[in-house]
């Protein structure tokens, strides 16, 4: 990718991240709130955000001693016409990486446990995986596990990590 497409798809996924705060803000006036995190996760792994193939989003929590999947996207899934938040959520539902995403429960892992993330993105068929973590209200962890179509559109870690924090300031149930 050459400079000026990098700071183009640079400014592109800063548009859409920008975006998000109000959204937020919107879907709690309406009837996303229980939807909420699918809803961000869409945003940022469209191809004019990250553009990612593929991206799942885990909450573990070390008091509780679990860690379960909370929302999984793969782009190939889709080929939905997605014009509102009702058909974003309809892509989720009908999207068998999401349900296996949300079936993973497992013993909480230690902070920046590479076995217990390559152990995940084993599971998702995610070989090329990369794996940030954020903090969560009440000591939890967010761990976002995804992977590029191609290596040369992969993003700094730092860049996603400031991202995807903004799911945090959504229900996560």
């Amino acid at each position: 990718m050459n400079g000026s497409s990098q700071l183009s798809q640079k400014h592109c996924m800063l548009s859409v991240a920008a975006t998000i705060p109000y959204k937020i803000l919107s879907w709690y006036q309406q009837e996303y709130v229980d939807n909420m995190a699918k809803l961000v996760i869409y945003e940022l792994c469209s191809k004019n955000c990250f553009g990612l193939k593929k991206a799942a989003f885990l909450v573990n929590n070390p008091d509780f001693k679990w860690c379960r999947g909370v929302v999984g996207y793969e782009a190939r899934e889709d080929s939905l016409i997605v014009k509102n938040e009702a058909d974003v959520i309809n892509f989720f539902e009908q999207s068998l990486f999401h349900a296996t995403t949300c079936a993973i429960e497992c013993v909480a892992c230690e902070k920046n446990d590479s076995t217990v993330f390559a152990k995940i993105a084993e599971h998702l068929h995610m070989p090329s995986h990369q794996v940030c973590t954020i903090p969560l209200k009440h000591g939890n962890e967010g761990l976002f596990v995804y992977e590029f179509f191609n290596t040369s559109d992969e993003l700094s870690v730092d860049i996603i990590q400031q991202i995807v924090a903004l799911i945090g300031f959504c229900p996560l149930a």
